[in-house]
């Protein structure tokens, strides 16, 4: 892995969203990076539900907004982790309770939107 990616995961939020936008990274690469070490580093069971699929997709989507002279604000194109305590539909929100466990959010949180 270059030496740039490695970095990446040491960098703060507002420098990717930076780096997005001037055309040095895209949401994708960044997503894939942060994607990698959460698999490399699945026995430290630190995310309960990761949806791969879902955040390349929000990450191509929004690449191509960028790319068509729209952001969506100053953080655009930067993945975030959500808490299993907040619901996002099509995920669970187990808060961390066995009682919750396997319960699918039919809805989103504001905090997630």
């Amino acid at each position: 892995m270059p030496e740039q990616d490695t970095a990446l995961h040491f960098r703060e939020a507002r420098e990717l969203a930076r780096a997005i936008r001037a055309g040095e990274l895209s949401s994708r690469q960044i997503t894939t990076h942060f994607l990698d070490r959460i698999a490399r580093a699945a026995d430290l069971a630190a995310y309960s539900e990761v949806t791969a699929e879902r955040a390349l997709a929000q990450a191509d989507a929004a690449d191509r907004l960028l790319a068509a002279g729209i952001s969506m604000g100053p953080l655009h194109g930067v993945p975030v982790a959500v808490k299993d305590s907040v619901q996002w539909a099509g995920t669970t929100a187990s808060g961390g309770s066995q009682t919750r466990r396997g319960v699918v959010s039919d809805e989103t949180a504001t905090a997630v939107r």
